[in-house]
């Protein structure tokens, strides 16, 4: 039953799926070739080099053969996806040929990139509220007084230790800073 149907399943799986002798693509099934936005038919015998986002080129002949990796591809339409690629490298009757799976990786690399950018954004935000707030001098004291009331409520406390760093200090005299650490630890 399996043999008759192959070619269709083979045509119709979730991953792109295809057969490679050097840069030539031998074989590869419906999925592989819709995803760069062409037919099978229309691929075979040519260049899969041609389809790769001209940047990546680098990427992908860095890339090893048994891990997989993600480059960018320019469908027929000029639209760029992100495809994951998995391959591994065989021989046939001392012919080399990589035999290989990829999958549309575009939704997931592009939601990536937005929380990434995100948290950038957060943090960028985070930093500027936080220079505002030192940069009011009062603002600073009040900080610093609160910082030293907890030090020393703390150090009362037994079996406890709190070391108080103020940044100034620390860049004004970064050794005697260093040597007060130092001894806090018990290192000295």
């Amino acid at each position: 039953m399996l043999p008759d149907h192959l070619p269709f399943l083979l045509d119709h799986c979730l991953v792109g799926l295809y057969a490679l002798s050097g840069e030539k693509i031998v074989w590869l099934n419906a999925r592989a070739a819709e995803l760069v936005g062409c037919k099978p038919e229309e691929m075979v015998g040519g260049s899969f080099l041609e389809f790769v986002y001209p940047p990546d080129l680098s990427l992908l002949r860095a890339a090893e053969t048994a891990r997989p990796y993600v480059i960018r591809a320019v469908r027929r339409d000029g639209q760029l996806v992100h495809l994951e690629v998995h391959q591994r490298s065989l021989e046939k009757d001392g012919q080399r040929l990589i035999s290989g799976a990829v999958v549309d990786v575009t939704a997931r690399v592009t939601a990536e990139s937005a929380e990434r950018e995100k948290a950038v954004a957060q943090v960028r935000r985070a930093r500027e509220t936080l220079a505002g707030l030192l940069a009011d001098e009062k603002m600073r004291q009040n900080y610093e007084l609160h910082l030293r009331k907890v030090y020393y409520r703390l150090n009362r406390t037994p079996n406890f230790r709190v070391l108080y760093l103020d940044y100034s200090v620390i860049v004004e005299d970064p050794q005697r800073e260093a040597r007060r650490i130092r001894e806090f630890l018990g290192l000295c």
